[in-house]
């Protein structure tokens, strides 16, 4: 075999020189995390984080199975995502409503999404009260209190449709369906007003929030019918209903908002765009609204075909998910996390999810 000539061997040594000049820093880059962009330019790859209480999920991203997650390990970790890109994310389990949501990835940059996954079918209970004072007031012989208490267990087991509260419990529901609150906030003591440029009037001297102006009607005069009547604060982020549509704004000025209040921005000098307010627009008037239990980004919604779950989320289209279909007069969350609905015959039902 002939050697080969000098000319020849030049070359191959120039080309693997320009190899490892190009592809070492490339390969470095690479095991750092950067990527080519959608225009070519090289940048830090970003990732996607999700929170779950929802266990024994699957999680895809664009379609790809990224991740089986146990009944402990529920959250997920997406790394080494092109940035600037948006990423479809389903996260799916036999028997719940299945998650799906657009996520935008930036440059060094993990993106956040909290799973809503309510079960496809709710056990839902009707509730009465138990009879003590039918008992205690009984008139007839001992053996007809027995029977009248054994077979009220009886109809309760055999049935499973029927959830005996005590009389309290049971006439505080009563109460609140006769009077619905309309919302409360965590802090509303320590107030002052200082009017500002674009009218915004009623500050906190705790937290140094600046809510919106009507709320000081409102906190002045707690009787009003207004429509701006019905809101929740909760550490900062205030939500009301107003001509069928529910806001959401956050107040703390020197704080960013909520990670679903902001997207990457691909802009000199700025990592991400927040926006300070949301709307959730339904097709039909918004009845009524309370927080999802345990959760501050999920609302339970009452509209004309029933009560619904759905996310503040707006980066991309808000999950929505039925909670309890047909008709409905009114509902509350109790404070042990419970829902119930009561139809407009006055008959309540409950569940918990």
């Amino acid at each position: 075999m002939r050697p080969l000539s000098r000319s020849i061997r030049s070359k191959l040594f120039l080309f693997s020189v320009a190899v490892f000049v190009v592809g070492v820093p490339l390969l470095i880059g690479y095991s750092s995390g950067y990527r080519f962009d959608t225009v070519l330019t090289l940048a830090k790859t970003g990732g996607i984080f999700i929170h779950s209480d929802v266990g024994n999920t699957e999680v895809f991203v664009d379609g790809e199975l990224v991740e089986k997650n146990g009944a402990l390990l529920k959250n997920t970790l997406v790394q080494n995502l092109t940035p600037y890109e948006w990423y479809m994310v389903e996260v799916q389990r036999e028997g719940y409503h299945s998650w799906r949501k657009y996520l935008p990835v930036g440059p060094n940059i993990v993106t956040e999404g909290t799973v809503l996954m309510v079960p496809e079918v709710l056990p839902w209970l009707q509730v009465a009260m138990v009879k003590e004072t039918m008992l205690e007031t009984a008139t007839t012989s001992t053996p007809f209190v027995e029977q009248v208490a054994t077979t009220t267990e009886k109809e309760v087991v055999e049935k499973e449709e029927v959830i005996l509260l005590p009389k309290e419990v049971y006439t505080e529901l009563e109460d609140f369906f006769a009077n619905p609150s309309r919302g409360d906030f965590y802090t509303v003591t320590g107030t002052t007003t200082a009017q500002t440029a674009d009218g915004i009037a009623t500050t906190t001297d705790v937290y140094g929030y600046v809510f919106p102006e009507w709320i000081e009607t409102v906190l002045a005069d707690w009787g009003t019918t207004t429509a701006q009547t019905h809101f929740y604060e909760r550490n900062g982020l205030l939500t009301w209903l107003e001509n069928g549509n529910v806001h959401a704004r956050w107040l703390k000025e020197t704080e960013l908002p909520p990670f679903y209040f902001c997207i990457p921005e691909k802009e000199e000098g700025l990592a991400v765009r927040c926006e300070n307010e949301q709307v959730i627009d339904w097709e039909n008037a918004i009845q009524r609204y309370e927080l999802f239990p345990n959760r501050d980004d999920v609302l339970l919604l009452q509209v004309e075909q029933g009560v619904y779950a759905v996310e503040l989320d707006g980066r991309s289209e808000r999950n929505i998910q039925p909670i309890y279909i047909g008709d409905v007069a009114a509902f509350h969350v109790t404070e042990r996390g419970d829902i119930v609905v009561q139809n407009k015959d006055g008959v309540m039902y409950q569940t918990n999810i």
